[in-house]
């Protein structure tokens, strides 16, 4: 059969395929068949409005039409995060099955075209949550999430009706419910769904079919009796804010973390989990970690007794206060009763403020890998396409020289649409401008997809099957390894053709190909290797012109540097880009005055903010490090912002930056086996609020290099998300962020690991645990036997202050199974951590006291409090460090500095307190320095602290 042949007989498949069941798009905005007035109207105008439903000829979207599976999961997709692959339905089915998303048809072996039963959706929505639910607890789960409100009203099992078919209409306002709370982001469940989360979900009394509910006998005659309540409530122990006042600037956020009990006043188990609502008056974003935002309404869980949510400030121009309230949901166990009914708040207050923003970018080629930097590029400006809403766009034409396209969605059309700023993508795999104009000028009246990102910018996305015509014969099936080879074709043939002008192309096929599983990676390399080679090729090539270029363009020749940026933000959160004026930079003991001119020419080479004034200093220091910024006084006809801008005049603005440190070379080599066991409960977002842990964890394995490795994650319970060797486990995307959450059984983490080895006899096995909490004792010893008759040492890490837990159980697991027990206060001070356990698995070299000679891990914590008659010193030092002598609290006087020595008082505390008098001549806002000696009166530790 000939190439043209084959084609049509595909294209005729597939239209045969989807005749009866895909709607044909008519135009996106109109909806003939659904009034305004009607309850469904505003959901179903948002699905079609932002391409996730579709209408039929005349506009009509048909709200009883049912639904089938194959739809449901294509509708899935396009408003899955996580999901960036063809809209293929092969690709769809592929993907949800490996994330064991409970479907009637698997991977194809069954109808797909069956409808989908209302109950069977609960159970869908449920496992893309990650929760493994039969079929009452997914509806309940619905409830909780407020997804559905049931028929009636009444919320039970029947009447949400779970054996009816779901229409399109349901889907529509389902979907709607979900995108207004954050959308979907899947995480799937780890085996197939059989209702192993079940006891996650309580179902309340008649909640099923005849209006009873049958429990388990119990021996607690007080079991779900609500007659017998407390009467003592005590569950809030204490309310730690970070921040109560924060910056209403959109960025800005604040960590809260609640301690409770139940309601006897008892200690919450550290392997349990609560669920709390929590929701903002003001509409500020609510998220489980520092680096992302969910939404004003959240669901959050507790770490045993617990509970931690970031709020993240909105951008305002007037100062306003937010409640935060909490609400414990999908809990009826008696122990939990006083908290039925009751919310538990917090305020906060936004203020809007001029600021001076800083952010940084360190290069080290030496150490390229371990560097880092903060720089945000920010927003790049471009138009959105006049008159269109997201849906399809036609490209009539294509303007290079301009970097526009010529579209038109129905009636509307916009012949100067720019591309050049949006983001761009094939399936969702992300390109360059280039490979854009490539692919439209090779397809005639080819669509995209057009939408809008977070920040508010257009995303133009091509699908596969509209501009791939080449029929390549794959010997398995990959929609994305089709893209890898139809983009490869652009590049051009011959080298010296090839220019840093084709950088970002050739950087972003090689991402789609580097995305491809390892087994999907040698079936192009065996079948397809001129095309692979050419890609390789080309990057090997631009990436040395990058480097040239680098270099040329490096400030003074610098062969290493650290580039700091700093912008001005206006109250509200609005970067200023037009001022004029300079701003004193200080790095490393070096100053400089740099206009805020320097970056706004070079906007779109991702150099910074517009306006920005950048700085260079040909230093890097590695570990933590401050830079302070001082704004300069601006004398010009031009006093637009005087007013807003007077309160930084002469102000220092101080920033500490931190550098990743690499790990030094192996000295010794030896057979070994790890196991990387790292606590991802929620109780980590205030120890380690940027997941610095992954990205140190994941250097770690590629610097012991052992044989085979294996990576936990445990909160609630522990999950084994990937083993091999030390390139396959640390490329991989463990740890992620998303995880942290939840309650802490460390012994199942660590279970988990044990039983993840080889059999080999020949290798040395051991464990690397990093966790803030404690577990209980039975658990610890039964871990602990387990791994000394597996002859594997464990070596613990302990994240945190010392005052704000018990760390003797991890102490206890290292001491018996003969591993090392380590503690930090900060998580930036894993790396010394790691390079001591290293060295103690490569070469058995146990010197845990090489730890304490970093002058940053001598301190656990320090303080200093002002009362109205007594100023007070504390000092709290690491327990692995014992050769510390004396400890003293630096202060800055008009005469200079003035010190004062803090008496052992024991339990590794130093104190002192004085007189409030004594400090008159004392400047009590700066920061205060911290200083720990040894016997020989060398100065091996330092810790600065601003005074509270």
């Amino acid at each position: 059969m000939n190439k043209c042949k084959k084609i049509v007989i595909v294209l005729l498949c597939y239209m045969l395929a989807f005749s009866w069941t895909a709607p044909l798009t008519t135009e996106a905005a109109t909806i003939t068949d659904v009034k305004p007035s009607n309850s469904k109207y505003t959901a179903v105008k948002w699905a079609v409005d932002n391409g996730i439903m579709e209408t039929y000829p005349g506009g009509k979207f048909q709200t009883h039409k049912l639904v089938t599976e194959q739809q449901l999961l294509t509708m899935i997709a396009n408003l899955d995060d996580n999901y960036s692959y063809s809209y293929s339905t092969d690709m769809i089915y592929n993907y949800y099955s490996e994330l064991n998303i409970p479907l009637n048809s698997i991977k194809g072996n069954g109808n797909r075209y069956a409808n989908v039963s209302r109950g069977q959706f609960a159970r869908i929505f449920a496992a893309l949550k990650g929760l493994d639910l039969s079929e009452p607890q997914a509806v309940q789960y619905l409830y909780l999430n407020e997804i559905t409100n049931g028929t009636t009203g009444k919320k039970t099992y029947n009447d949400y009706q779970p054996n009816k078919n779901i229409t399109r209409g349901d889907i529509a306002v389902f979907f709607y419910r979900i995108a207004k709370q954050g959308g979907i982001a899947s995480e799937g469940l780890t085996e197939t769904a059989t209702g192993k989360d079940n006891s996650q979900i309580t179902l309340p009394v008649n909640f099923m079919s005849n209006g009873t509910v049958e429990f388990e006998d119990n021996n607690d005659n007080n079991h779900n009796d609500w007659s017998n309540n407390p009467t003592v409530n005590n569950e809030v122990q204490n309310i730690e804010i970070t921040n109560p006042e924060i910056t209403a600037n959109g960025v800005d956020s604040t960590l809260i973390t609640i301690d409770l009990k139940d309601s006897y006043g008892n200690e919450i188990s550290e392997e349990e989990s609560l669920q709390f609502k929590v929701t903002s008056d003001a509409g500020a974003k609510i998220s489980s970690s520092s680096n992302s935002s969910s939404g004003q309404s959240i669901y959050a869980y507790s770490d045993g007794g617990e509970l931690s949510v970031y709020v993240t400030a909105p951008k305002l121009t007037k100062t306003i206060k937010d409640t935060i309230t909490f609400e414990l949901v999908n809990n009826d166990e008696a122990k939990y009763s006083s908290y039925k009914g009751k919310e538990f708040e917090v305020t906060l207050r936004y203020v809007p403020k001029a600021e001076l923003r800083i952010s940084y970018e360190i290069y080290d080629p030496a150490n390229p890998e371990y560097a880092g930097g903060n720089v945000d590029s920010g927003v790049k400006p471009t138009n959105l396409p006049d008159g269109m809403k997201p849906g399809e766009i036609t490209i009539v034409e294509v303007d290079p020289d301009d970097q526009t396209f010529y579209g038109k969605q129905g009636s509307k059309s916009d012949n100067s649409i720019e591309y050049g700023n949006a983001e761009l993508r094939i399936a969702n795999k992300e390109i360059s401008p280039w490979l854009f104009e490539k692919i439209a000028l090779i397809n005639y009246n080819a669509s995209v997809q057009y939408s809008l990102n977070s920040e508010g910018r257009p995303v133009y996305n091509f699908h596969t099957e509209d501009v791939i015509k080449t029929d390549y014969k794959l010997s398995i099936s990959s929609p994305v390894s089709e893209i890898v080879l139809f983009l490869t074709e652009f590049i051009p043939e011959d080298e010296e053709d090839i220019s840093l002008y084709h950088y970002d192309s050739v950087k972003a096929i090689s991402a789609i190909y580097n995305s491809l599983s390892t087994f999907e990676q040698k079936n192009l390399e065996n079948n397809y290797s001129d095309a692979i080679s050419k890609l390789k090729d080309a990057e090997d090539l631009v990436d040395s012109l990058k480097k040239s270029q680098d270099l040329a363009n490096r400030p003074n020749g610098k062969e290493k540097y650290t580039k700091v940026m700093v912008s001005l933000v206006a109250p509200g959160g609005k970067i200023i880009t037009d001022y004029r004026g300079k701003v004193r930079i200080t790095f490393n003991g070096v100053s400089g005055d740099f206009e805020f001119t320097t970056n706004t020419k070079n906007y779109v080479t991702n150099t910074g903010h517009a306006g920005a004034a950048v700085a260079y200093f040909d230093a890097v220091v590695y570990g933590e490090a401050q830079v302070t910024a001082e704004l300069l006084p601006y004398d010009s006809e031009d006093n637009s912002y005087k007013k807003s801008l007077k309160d930084l005049y002469n102000q220092e603005v101080k920033e500490s930056i931190f550098a990743n440190q690499q790990f030094k070379e192996n000295s010794c080599s030896r057979e070994v086996e790890v196991g990387f066991v790292i606590d991802q409960s929620g109780s980590m977002k205030k120890n380690d609020p940027t997941n610095h842990v992954s990205v140190k964890t994941k250097q770690l394995i590629k610097a012991i290099d052992a044989k085979y490795n294996n990576a936990v994650r445990f909160n609630t319970k522990g999950i084994l998300e990937k083993s091999g060797s030390a390139n396959a486990v640390s490329s991989a995307d463990i740890f992620k962020a998303s995880n942290i959450k939840g309650g802490t059984n460390i012994a199942s983490g660590i279970d988990i690991a044990l039983s993840s080895f080889t059999n080999s006899t020949t290798a040395s096995k051991s464990i690397i645990l990093v966790s803030d909490g404690v577990t209980t004792k039975r658990q610890v010893n039964q871990v602990i036997q387990k791994a000394k008759n597996d002859n594997v040492k464990i070596y613990t890490v302990a994240v945190g202050k010392q005052a704000d837990t018990d760390f003797s159980s991890l102490k206890q697991i290292a001491d018996e199974t003969g591993g090392q027990f380590y503690h930090i206060s900060e998580i930036e001070k894993l790396h010394d951590v790691y390079e001591n356990i290293a060295k103690a698995i490569l070469c058995e070299d146990y010197v845990s006291d090489n730890f304490c000679t970093s002058p940053n891990s001598i301190f656990d914590d320090a303080e200093v409090e002002i009362r109205r008659t007594n100023v007070t010193m504390t000092a709290t030092i690491n327990t692995n460090c014992d050769n510390v002598d004396k400890v003293v609290a630096q202060f800055n006087s008009v005469y200079g500095n003035y010190q004062f020595d803090l008496v052992d008082r024991g339990q590794n505390v130093y104190r002192a307190t004085h007189a409030v008098s004594k400090f008159q001549n004392f400047n009590l806002y700066e920061d205060v320095e911290f200083l720990a000696y040894d016997e020989k009166g060398d100065l091996i530790g330092t810790k600065t602290v601003k005074i509270q």
